[in-house]
């Protein structure tokens, strides 16, 4: 319930924002747009199961068009790569310490932080150890077995809150710009110029 809430307050910011740069006669980013085109997400399925994670695959491969396997605990991960995913599908216990990773992931680098993270849970595990999960960065979990309905609704969530945010940094990035700059000549204006000389 509590990401569906901050889920909404996003997408209510976002709406806001694009509807005050229509008001105000500004660049259309298109960024409603971009935000709900889920179907390009990218996503790394890390599970030592092999056939649960194919058949995580399987399921997700209906919907998306790139999604990666990583079984083989031993293979080093390129945080920096992973960071380019929408989303990282972690087992618990990959590797020992599924935790561990999400963490150490979370830590890598400035991209990752932006990187959506769904934990897969077992049912005999202890569903305490969510609050240290939250705590580190884990964006959702999903209990298993797996209901390949609610796979799916999870991954669409996650994937369309990780669009949203980068629309709106990229909206905020864009008015940054329009607000130090010229609109015709593109050049730096005295807004810029106090700053600079303040700092």
């Amino acid at each position: 319930i509590k990401s569906l809430t901050r889920f909404k307050i996003l997408v209510d910011e976002l709406r806001l924002r694009g509807k005050t740069t229509e008001d105000m006669s500004m660049v259309d980013y298109n960024i409603m747009h971009y935000a709900n085109q889920i179907s390009d997400g990218k996503i790394l399925i890390i599970d030592e199961d092999k056939i649960r994670a194919e058949s995580i695959n399987n399921v997700l491969q209906e919907s998306f068009q790139e999604t990666t396997i990583l079984s083989d605990p031993t293979q080093n991960i390129n945080f920096t790569n992973a960071a380019k995913y929408d989303l990282l599908i972690i087992d618990m216990h990959f590797a020992g310490d599924g935790l561990r990773l999400c963490s150490e992931f979370r830590n890598s680098n400035e991209e990752s932080r932006y990187t959506s993270v769904l934990l897969l849970i077992d049912e005999s595990d202890n569903t305490n150890i969510l609050h240290k999960a939250f705590d580190i960065g884990l964006s959702d979990y999903i209990m298993v077995p797996i209901c390949n309905n609610e796979l799916v609704a999870r991954v669409n969530l996650q994937i369309k809150k990780k669009r949203y945010q980068n629309a709106l940094r990229s909206h905020l990035k864009n008015n940054a710009k329009m607000s130090i700059r010229d609109s015709l000549t593109g050049c730096y204006n005295r807004r810029y110029f106090e700053m600079y000389f303040q700092n």
